[in-house]
């Protein structure tokens, strides 16, 4: 079989934005492609992180290049493939060591003169700073959420999350962990509490009867007591408790002893 020529094309996500949409980085790598006389064996599209290999588009690629059929992979950017620094560097490297050209479109950069491999070594470091860059913000704004008495990820039954972030007691479910509270302050008995619920035909917010586990962790959670707990810092939240504090603490005195 003939070697080919490969593009890959990716969004992180299905809402990015129009200058960076499977379709635009399709139709300038094809005028590229024309430009240069290459015949584009097959676009391979996904949408996911460039943080991670474990990808089917990937994959696919990495496969071809051990089958040998790889003549030249076109991209968009450089960080359409990865971004990662090491997963980049071992990508390239492979690629390199084969003999494959790798064509980044926008950029107008490709691996075949040492100019290119330069550049190409630059906008790696680049786009390895720019995640590390993300993550940090990301990181940041949650940390800044707990301090400020929000709840930084993750939902909590008993709670909605409104538009600004603040939890919103769900009647219905807030009741049902009140019982979950006074019935295992009253037996000490995390099966005991699940049977009761599971006669009444309590279920899970997803449907599925209440376990011991779930209920320990409901039992657990400082969240019912007005508390917010995040990255090992705790703050007093600004959302409503449902259950006291001395009652909170009471069950968890009575699961560790």
């Amino acid at each position: 079989m003939e070697k080919g020529h490969y593009s890959v094309l990716r969004v992180s996500h299905l809402s990015q934005i129009d200058n960076f949409s499977i379709e635009q980085q399709k139709e300038s790598i094809e005028t590229y492609a024309r430009f240069h006389s290459i015949e584009i064996t097959e676009h391979l599209a996904e949408c996911g992180s460039g943080t991670t290999d474990e990808r089917k588009q990937i994959q696919t690629l990495y496969r071809l290049i051990e089958e040998d059929k790889v003549e030249g992979i076109l991209c968009y950017k450089l960080d359409r493939i990865f971004r990662n620094m090491k997963l980049s560097i071992d990508f390239i490297s492979t690629c390199v060591e084969k003999g494959i050209k790798i064509h980044s479109v926008a950029e107008n950069i490709s691996t075949d003169t040492p100019a290119g491999m330069f550049m190409v070594n630059c906008l790696l470091s680049v786009n390895q700073y720019a995640v590390d860059n993300i993550r940090s913000l990301v990181k940041g704004g949650l940390n800044t959420m707990a301090k400020s008495g929000l709840k930084a990820t993750g939902s909590v039954y008993g709670y909605s999350r409104s538009e600004d972030k603040s939890l919103k007691v769900v009647e219905s479910e807030s009741v049902v962990v009140s019982k979950i509270f006074k019935l295992y302050s009253e037996h000490k008995s995390l099966g005991k509490v699940a049977d009761s619920l599971n006669r009444q035909k309590i279920e899970t917010r997803r449907g599925k009867p209440f376990s011991r586990m779930t209920i320990k962790n409901i039992l657990n959670n400082k969240t019912y007591a007005g508390r917010i707990v995040h990255n090992g810092m705790e703050t007093k939240g600004l959302h409503k408790p449902i259950v006291s504090t001395r009652m909170w603490n009471r069950c968890n005195q009575m699961l560790s002893g």
